[in-house]
């Protein structure tokens, strides 16, 4: 299972980790979704990995503050990249479990000379187009229910404007790890069906690819120092 998208996907500690899956973090701060899109392929569909969550978005969104002439672009470009991302995760296979952009914590005033509330309205529309991509093997989590509180942040919850704190994040972990867990049980019955046409003496990892298909050698992951397949 990797999680994938940019700071909050980072600080994601500790992450939902169900029993018999392997959690690979592949966070990256600051970025944008088009920087997620371009590592797709090689931070994320190289592992091969049965669940994807991505949690990315407001990245592109904050610079509406910075360039408000193009917030129309930004946001279609946005919301046409998170689609990118979950359709090339379904072409393999992947079942995807997208978060909805998490609402925005209060603006400090080093902060404000770059902000805009039009951001706001971005995440609002982002959110919307992400609630619309629900299908067989795509699982929409809106966190706007846990997390917000008229349309902001929880201040519980927020660390500052775009980080949460750590009840925040064991919030997150109450809505997101049951999500996962059914995600899994389906994954289990499945593999339990195709175990059923195999041979004696072969067995079928929960969290992985059937052998044979191309994984590649296992590594170290840097963030989380577990063994994974890649």
């Amino acid at each position: 299972m990797v999680f994938v998208g940019d700071s909050r996907i980072e600080q994601w500690e500790p992450p939902p980790a169900p029993d018999g899956c392997q959690v690979v973090n592949r966070g990256a701060g600051g970025e944008t979704t088009t920087q997620v899109l371009l590592r797709l392929e090689r931070d994320v569909v190289r592992l091969d990995p049965a669940v994807v969550v991505v949690q990315a978005g407001i990245n592109d969104l904050k610079g509406i503050g910075v360039l408000p002439e193009r917030a129309e672009e930004i946001i279609t470009t946005c919301t046409q990249n998170l689609r990118t991302i979950v359709a090339r995760l379904r072409e393999r296979g992947v079942r995807v479990v997208v978060l909805t952009v998490l609402p925005v914590g209060p603006i400090d005033l080093a902060r404000r000379p770059l902000w805009s509330d039009a951001t706001l309205a971005g995440v609002s529309r982002v959110n919307d187009a992400i609630r619309g991509m629900k299908a067989p093997g795509i699982t929409v989590v809106d966190c706007d229910p846990l997390m917000a509180v008229d349309g902001r942040m929880n201040p519980a919850y927020a660390r500052d404007a775009f980080h949460l704190t750590r009840d925040g994040y064991q919030a997150l972990n109450g809505t997101v790890t049951p999500v996962l867990e059914t995600l899994l049980r389906e994954l289990r019955h499945a593999e339990t069906g195709f175990a059923l046409g195999r041979r004696p003496g072969t067995s079928v990892a929960l969290c992985s690819r059937p052998e044979g298909d191309g994984s590649g050698p296992r590594r170290r992951d840097r963030a989380n120092n577990r063994t994974l397949s890649a």
